[in-house]
C-alpha cells in the first residue's frame, strides 16, 4: 500500500472513529440522565403510595428505560471493548489467526446487527402506522418506544463497522500504527 492510500486509509477509519465516539457518547448520555432520574421517580412512587396515591404509569415506563438503558447503551460499550470477550481458546492461537477470528465475528455481528435493524425499523413502522397504543391504562403511543431499538442498533453497526475497518486494516498491514491498539473512547483520529 503507498503512502497516499495510506493516508486515505487512516482518514476514513478517522472519519467513522469521530462519528461513532460523537453518537455513542450522545446515545450513552442519554441512557445516563435516564438512569439518573429513574430513582427519584421511583422514590416518588413509594411515598405517593404510603398515601394511597396511584401512579399506574411507573412499572410501565420502568420496562421502557430498561429498552432505552440497553439499546442506547450498545454503541459505547462495543468502543470501550466492554462486552465479555472469553478468550480461554483464543489466546492459544497465533496473533494473526486471533486478527482474522476478529474479522471473521465483527463481520457476523454486523450481519446479525443489520438484521435485527430492519426487524426494529419494521416494528417502528409498524407502530407509527398502526398507531400501536400500550395496553397500559397510560394508553400511548409505543412508536416512539420502537424507535429505540432501530436507534440503538443503528449506532451499534457503525460501531462495529468502524472496528471492522480498523481490523481489516491491522490484518491487511499486519499491525496498527504506533500507539494505536483499540479505537478510542475520546474520539480521537485513526
Amino acid at each position: 500500500m503507498n503512502a497516499s492510500h495510506e493516508g486515505v486509509t487512516y482518514k476514513i477509519g478517522g472519519i467513522l472513529d469521530r462519528i461513532t465516539y460523537i453518537l455513542s457518547i450522545s446515545l450513552i448520555s442519554t441512557a445516563g440522565v435516564a438512569l439518573v432520574a429513574w430513582p427519584f421517580v421511583m422514590t416518588a412512587y413509594i411515598i405517593v403510595r404510603r398515601f394511597e396515591v396511584v401512579w399506574l404509569f411507573v412499572e410501565e415506563f420502568t420496562a421502557y428505560l430498561m429498552v432505552l438503558t440497553i439499546f442506547l447503551a450498545l454503541s459505547y460499550t462495543v468502543r470501550a471493548e466492554g462486552h465479555i470477550r472469553i478468550d480461554v481458546v483464543t489466546r492459544l492461537l497465533s496473533r494473526r489467526t486471533q486478527d482474522v477470528l476478529e474479522v471473521a465475528t465483527l463481520l457476523i455481528s454486523l450481519i446479525v446487527t443489520g438484521y435485527l435493524t430492519q426487524k426494529g425499523v419494521t416494528w417502528f413502522l409498524h407502530g407509527l402506522t398502526d398507531s400501536v397504543r400500550s395496553e397500559f391504562p397510560s394508553n400511548i403511543l409505543l412508536w416512539p418506544v420502537y424507535l429505540l431499538a432501530p436507534v440503538g442498533l443503528s449506532a451499534l453497526g457503525l460501531a462495529l463497522l468502524c472496528e471492522l475497518y480498523r481490523s481489516i486494516v491491522k490484518l491487511a498491514k499486519g499491525r496498527l500504527p504506533a500507539g494505536e491498539n483499540k479505537i478510542s473512547t475520546s474520539g480521537g483520529s485513526v
